[in-house]
């Protein structure tokens, strides 16, 4: 849960690389994310190696634009590729002009929430398998101002029944 609606946050995708021998190295991996509405690309992305902690983002080509990540493994030929976890994490901020927040009564908060999956291409020779990362699902909650409208008469005394709460929308 994010303390503000457009705070920043980073999405971590994980993605194991199965040991191979040489004769079914893959021939292309590339990993796709189309980021939904209500986050927006910011900056930051990294690829790690999860086992030794080491920075593998020079091991692909990352392509950013429009809220879309698409990152392609350029290390497969290298035997050190294969029997690994990699994962890739990269920094987004919530647009709440881009959802249609969920009112919640019991915090009286509007509450925003963005879900986001991932897919991972491989390729090996002529066969080609894809895969679907799980789910993440990130939530902020935004109280917005309650306006209270009092009608008074001329004597500035309140009229009776004439209250009103307006909340107001960002």
């Amino acid at each position: 849960n994010l303390s503000s609606i457009t705070g920043e946050y980073y999405y971590a995708i994980e993605y194991t690389v199965l040991d191979t021998i040489p004769a079914y190295k893959f021939s292309s991996l590339v990993l796709s994310d189309t980021l939904p509405a209500g986050a927006d690309y910011v900056d930051g992305l990294t690829v790690t190696r999860v086992e030794d902690g080491k920075n593998k983002t020079n091991w692909f080509t990352a392509d950013t634009e429009d809220d879309k990540i698409q990152l392609t493994a350029t290390a497969l030929s290298s035997n050190d590729f294969y029997g690994y976890t990699y994962r890739v994490a990269f920094k987004v901020k919530m647009d709440p002009t881009e959802m249609d927040p969920v009112y919640q009564t019991s915090s009286g908060c509007d509450v925003y929430t963005v879900n986001n999956e991932a897919n991972v291409t491989v390729k090996r020779g002529s066969a080609v398998s894809g895969k679907d990362t799980n789910t993440v699902t990130t939530t902020a909650f935004g109280r917005l101002p309650v306006i209270t409208v009092l009608k008074k008469n001329e004597r500035k005394e309140l009229l009776e029944g004439a209250v009103y709460q307006v909340t107001a929308k960002d």
